[in-house]
């Protein structure tokens, strides 16, 4: 009977293991074009664009991204997340200080796709 089990079993896990890889493999860190810049275009473009750039800090385009702002920080540190002024303003606690300021807190889900990015 054991037999009859095992070849079952590796059948099952060559139909299914692709699929699990796969499913695990779209954990992947968030592409900055389709999922951060939309996020930025989103919740941050209103206050920081070409007509209102709050702050010296313009977020419609990339490179303005990068530009340091009226603090003379730039607000982004390619590949640096976590030491970015920008995300630091979005883990802030204290709502004067936490971006945005006039909206609620990013989620969880929002800080960990830039954090991972």
């Amino acid at each position: 009977m054991k037999s009859a089990v095992l070849p079952g079993l590796l059948f099952i896990l060559l139909v299914f293991a692709p699929r699990l890889a796969s499913a695990a493999g779209d954990a992947c860190p968030a592409s900055f074009q389709k999922d951060i810049a939309s996020l930025l275009q989103r919740r941050c473009a209103a206050c920081h664009c070409e007509e209102s750039a709050k702050g010296g800090y313009r977020l419609d385009t990339f490179s303005l991204l990068q530009k340091a702002g009226d603090g003379g920080d730039a607000p982004v540190i390619a590949g640096k997340a976590k030491e970015s002024a920008l995300f630091k303003l979005f883990v802030g606690k204290d709502p004067a200080d936490r971006m945005p300021q006039k909206a609620e807190a990013l989620p969880d889900a929002e800080i960990a796709m830039i954090e991972n990015r």
